[in-house]
């Protein structure tokens, strides 16, 4: 994914989401992960809570689980 691609979609994304209302957000650990999760989430004063079990996995390992 390319810069624009990311700011693109990040920005739909903070733009969907700006009056809704959440208790709470749930993220990846991972540093990117989160760092994303940071600028969506913005200036809301609700926790936000590390999940480890939300971090990436390599897409061949699931395909070869699933056989």
């Amino acid at each position: 994914m390319n810069s624009f691609h990311f700011f693109f979609c990040i920005t739909l994304t903070i733009f969907f989401l700006q009056d809704k209302r959440f208790d709470v957000c749930f993220r990846s650990p991972l540093a990117r992960a989160s760092r994303t999760a940071e600028v969506i989430w913005g200036s809301r004063s609700e926790e936000m809570v590390d999940v480890s079990d939300l971090r990436e996995v390599a897409a061949h390992l699931v395909v070869h689980q699933r056989k």
